[in-house]
């Protein structure tokens, strides 16, 4: 089967709304903007990725988008054992993607070359997120364990229930007891993230913090993650705390001071 051929038929599979007869003139215009996103996404390249995917079991199906960016969409996705897993699938057409991310990359002392080509330069991007993911998970950071990476497609177990991605911080009101006490795990998993992975986050806020049922953190988006000799680093990480801060404060969480904090964080003090 030609690779056209092919991107066409997985594209049709990809469309699994359907809406009733007398809404004829809304489903077309639905249509019409499912289409678009699916050309934005599903690009041949990436379908042919995901089909290569398919072939190997890594991937049986995708289903409903989890969250959606301007440089990528997460999809609820399902092994071929039936496992429900993340799948992130990083956009080939996002024009701003490189302008917004290339100092991350370019002053990384663990990459000697960044690519010059703009879809190669994605690929390394993912294949980053995957290692900062896996260096993270293996340092017992609350955070997803990365399953495998193929050009721009990410593949992490699934942070939710039932097909459901669990609520970001900012999305659920807690007791001030709970307030306390996750903002201390939050910071235990950036000090672990520090001490024992040797990075800084570098994006962390209230919007990429997921909460669990039981009420305990998950750290997500861990692309901009930088190591600690990265020229940014430091601050990457006072930004990160402040944010924390700045929301747990109006909270009536006692943070200390940012100060004491970032000492903390760094294991300087007990």
């Amino acid at each position: 089967m030609s690779g056209d051929r092919l991107a066409k038929k997985l594209r049709r599979k990809l469309h699994v709304k359907e809406y009733d007869r007398e809404r004829e003139r809304r489903y077309l215009r639905k249509r019409s903007e499912e289409d678009d996103v699916l050309e934005e996404v599903f690009d041949k390249t990436t379908l042919m990725t995901l089909y290569k995917l398919i072939n190997t079991g890594a991937v049986r199906s995708l289903h409903g988008v989890v969250s959606a960016g301007k440089e990528s969409r997460v999809y609820e996705a399902e092994t071929s054992e039936g496992t429900t897993i993340a799948v992130k699938i990083y956009l080939i057409s996002s024009a701003e993607f490189r302008r917004n991310r290339e100092a991350y990359v370019t002053l990384d002392p663990r990459f000697k070359r960044v690519p010059s080509n703009f879809r190669s330069f994605v690929y390394l991007w993912a294949k980053r997120e995957y290692s900062n993911l896996a260096r993270a998970f293996e340092s017992g950071v609350a955070c997803p364990q990365p399953l495998f990476v193929e050009k721009n497609i990410l593949g992490m177990t699934f942070i939710g229930r039932d097909g459901m991605r669990f609520p970001t911080l900012v999305e659920i009101d807690l007791l001030p007891t709970e307030y306390q006490r996750i903002y201390k795990e939050i910071l235990e998993n950036v000090r672990r993230l520090y001490v024992e992975a040797g990075f800084v986050h570098g994006d962390l806020s209230i919007y990429n913090v997921f909460v669990t049922d039981d009420v305990h953190p998950i750290l997500m988006d861990f692309s901009q993650a930088v190591v600690l000799d990265h020229p940014n680093a430091s601050t990457l990480l006072e930004r990160d705390i402040g944010n924390l801060v700045t929301y747990f404060k109006k909270r009536g969480v006692r943070t200390g001071s940012l100060e004491a904090t970032l000492e903390w964080i760094k294991g300087k003090s007990e």
